[in-house]
Order: C-alpha cells, then structure tokens, then sequence
C-alpha cells in the first residue's frame, strides 16, 4: 500500500495503516476492532488534501485499500472475544454487521443501499410487512439487508460515522429501568422461527430512536414524496428511449425532464415541509433524517438506470449521478444549518454565500484575461507574419528565426498566466468550500483518465435545485479562460 503513493505524508500515513491492519488481526475483542476501524477511517477523513487533486485521488486510494483490507482480516479472523449482550450477538453476526454493513457503508458512501418502507411492506412474513414496516415508518428506522441478516438501526443524526460499531455493540439500561435500549437489532434472512421473529418485534422496541411526538400529517407527507417519485419520475427514467432520436440528444432529453420531475416531486415538497410544516426540532429532525432515507433510495434508482446498454460512457448521466450524489452531501454538511431552516433568513444568507464566490472566481479570470490579451494578440501578430511570404532582406535579416523565438517566449508568457489563474481558481474554490464542492471521477475518455468538476449549488438555500456542474479544466498550462468565465456567469445566483 505505501510503495505506490510517491507523496511522502500520506506515503508514511500509508505505512501506519499497514500497521494497524497488522494489530487488528491479532484483536479479538469486537470493542477494540471499533477503535481501531473507526480511528483509521476518521484519520483518513481528516486528511487535508488542501484541494489539489492528486491528494484527493490518494486519499481516496488509501480509504479504499484498507476497507478491502480490513474486510479480508476480519472474515479471517477465527477468535472473538464476544461482549457480554442480551441480543444474541455471536461472530457471525459481528462480523456481517461490520463488513457488509460499517465497512460497506464507506466504501460505498451516498450508494449504500437501504430498504424503504414500501419494500419492506412487500416481504411475506408478518414480522416484516406489519412489525417492522410500522416501526420504519413511525420512527425512521434504517433497515438494512446483508447476506444473512436484516439489521433496524436508529436513525443517525450527528453521528460523525454512520452505522458506527461502537454504537451498534452498545447496549444502555436506563435508571429504573430494567430493560436494555438498543441502537440495532438483527434477524436472519432465512428460515425464522416464531422465537426469531418474537425476539425482534420486541427489540424494535427497544431501539432508540426518534418518538412518535411527529404528527401524522409529516409522516404521510413524507411517505407522498417517496410514493410520487416512484409514481411518476421512476418510470420515466425506464421507459424505452424513442427509435427516431439519435442517442445522445435522446439520453440529454429524458435528463431534463427526470430533473424537472424530481425537483417538483421530491426537491420542492421537503423544502415546503421544512418551512411550512414543521413545528419545531423534533419535526425538523424527523424530515430530514426521511427525506436522506428516501433521496439515497432515488441516488440508487439512478445508478441503476445509468447501468442500462444506452447509457455507456453517457457524460450527461454520468453529470446529473454527480450532481444528485453532490447535493446529498451538501444535506449531510449542511445538516445544522438545514435544521435551524425557520430561523432568521437563510436563503438571503447562503444566495449572499454562494455570490461572493462566483464573483471572487468572476473577479480571478478575468484579472488573468486582462493579463493574457497583449499577449495573446503578440502571439497571432507574430504568427501572422511568419505566414507571409519571406522577402529577400527577410531571409536575410533571418527574421522568421526571430520571430519563432520571440514566440516561443510569448507562448511561455501564456502559459505562466493560465497557470497562476488555474492554481488561483482552485484555491477559491477550495475557500468557498462551504457552499462549493469539488469533486474528482474516472473518465476513459479524459486525457489523464480523470476529470475534476465542481458543484454549485442552486434554489431556495441549496435545496430546491439539484446543483450546477462545471467541468474544471484537465491540463492548468493551457485552457480557454473566457469559456470557463462565461459558464461561471451563467451559474443561478
């Protein structure tokens, strides 16, 4: 792991890491897994890649790695020294919940799957499409389905690490109480008894998790949302694409009307409950923490449709995948600000935000452009002479080798400028990252087969559009400065 990464702090990070996959296969206690999984991760999170991209691309090299790695420990792994717990937990179910569960969930991030409320109300037995469905429904409870079990999680709301071990490995009784309080509970896939399903419809309600305080009227607006998704932009996006339209024009088409349905079926009814129905925190909290439920459900029906034979090497899907999985993120960071939605005048607040950026970027080219015209007109005028016909004195003077020299240092000038306005755009942005993300994605068709984008926010507070992709230039010695400047001037302010 550490050989490959030629960059020497995250060379010699690599190295601790490979030390501690080396101590977590001699760690028997579930206990001290958590720490050691949950601090490499954070670790890793918390490295600052300061917005250059191959720092980026490592990271991301290093988190991927060591959750494979870990995985292959783990499943390996013959002695557990299993916590005392009134749940039943044993190795097995450990070891699921962290690979295909913990683990899992970071690998994949925003395309972790989850059950929704619908499918578990499709399951046969009555421990799921009666028990359970409630349960979620009421309480927002994460139900997720692994190989052998089927896990309901409390909702996580300031978890820093989703799905944690330690929280899934807790189990609290409360003063006078008798009774322990879960944060997850599990039951196998296959073959349940009458004593699995009794012990898991009594467990759920031993998960704590959000109360029953959210009225009815939230809840079933909330579960409209996912229902009208489903309704009317899920089949649109799976419908036949027309034979008569050639590919490309057909994929963008069917692009913006799934984006105009999600934005009046999805994006619009959660900013209209978070200002108009909400009562207060518990309400906010519930609708958030649903409304992240169901748009990783809608994340996941898009990845599935990207996956269809048309829509190979589709650079509009693969934009809107990047916008959709940006503005879930953007919920996640944003998730305090989202909550104390009511208060004051947010969208004033993050428009005045999401302003000053553009302009700062607006203000950066165009300083650049102002240093790039004389020496872009020296260039053609130099050119332009080289292509006319040489006279006698010309040649003679030896004026086309002057002229190709001078040039050569013209076109070093150029470079020099859109190289400070390149790393210049990129500290801005790597600045405004309150309000901008940056992302990097492979790309086949790229030079470097990488390509970096950056995600603008847009509608009331970030919320009721999906944001503005723009694709950063690839190589910073030479890119059309006015191009970029005038997407940036197109972007909603």
């Amino acid at each position: 792991m550490a050989t490959d990464i030629p960059i020497p702090d995250l060379k010699r990070l690599a190295g601790h890491i490979a030390e501690r996959l080396d101590v977590l296969a001699q760690c028997e206690s579930p206990v001290y897994i958590a720490d050691i999984l949950e601090s490499v991760l954070s670790v890793i999170k918390n490295v600052d890649t300061g917005g250059k991209r191959a720092r980026e691309n490592f990271k991301q090299i290093l988190k991927t790695e060591f959750i494979y790695a870990a995985a292959a420990v783990l499943k390996n792994k013959t002695k557990w020294e299993i916590p005392e717990n009134t749940r039943n937990l044993d190795s097995d179910i450990i070891c699921t919940y962290i690979c295909e569960v913990f683990l899992k969930s970071h690998l994949l991030g925003n395309s972790f799957p989850m059950m929704r409320p619908r499918e578990v109300k499709q399951m046969p037995e009555p421990v799921f499409d009666k028990v359970l469905f409630a349960e979620q429904r009421a309480r927002q409870l994460e139900v997720i389905r692994t190989s052998k079990y089927i896990f309901a999680i409390a909702p996580y709301y300031t978890d820093d690490i989703p799905f944690s071990l330690r929280r899934f490995l807790s189990e609290d009784k409360l003063y006078t109480s008798y009774n322990r309080y879960y944060t997850a509970i599990h039951i196998p896939v296959r073959n349940i008894t009458q004593n699995d399903a009794l012990r898991f419809a009594n467990g759920l309600k031993q998960i704590l998790s959000l109360q029953s305080g959210v009225s009815w009227e939230i809840i079933d607006m909330m579960d409209r949302i996912e229902e009208n998704y489903d309704k009317k932009a899920l089949p649109l996006l799976f419908s036949p694409f027309p034979a008569q339209v050639e590919r490309t024009q057909a994929i963008a088409a069917r692009l913006d009307q799934f984006e105009r349905l999600l934005g009046d079926t999805v994006l619009d009814p959660f900013y209209y409950c978070l200002t108009r129905m909400a009562k207060g925190e518990e309400d906010l909290k519930y609708i958030y923490i649903a409304f992240r439920q169901s748009f990783g459900g809608i994340f996941n029906s898009f990845e599935n449709f990207r996956l269809l034979p048309a829509l190979w090497m589709s650079r509009d899907a693969e934009n809107m995948s990047d916008r959709m999985n940006a503005y879930i993120s953007a919920m996640e960071d944003r998730r305090r600000e989202i909550l104390s939605i009511r208060q004051g005048k947010p969208e004033e607040e993050f428009s005045r935000k999401m302003v000053v950026c553009l302009i700062d970027l607006e203000n950066c080219l165009e300083k650049h452009l102002e240093q790039f015209k004389p020496v872009s007109e020296s260039i053609e005028a130099c050119t332009a002479k080289l292509q006319e016909q040489p006279s006698f004195f010309n040649r003679l003077m030896k004026t086309n080798d002057k002229l190709n020299r001078q040039i050569d240092v013209l076109q070093k000038q150029s470079a020099a400028i859109h190289n400070e306005a390149y790393i210049e755009m990129n500290t801005l942005l790597y600045r405004h990252r309150e309000v901008v993300s940056v992302h990097n994605r492979k790309a086949d068709y790229a030079e470097k087969g990488k390509e970096q984008i950056a995600l603008f926010p847009r509608g009331l507070n970030g919320i009721t559009k999906l944001p503005a992709a723009v694709l950063l230039p690839e190589r910073p010695y030479h890119f059309d400065m006015k191009e970029v400047l005038h997407i940036f001037s197109w972007i909603p302010r």
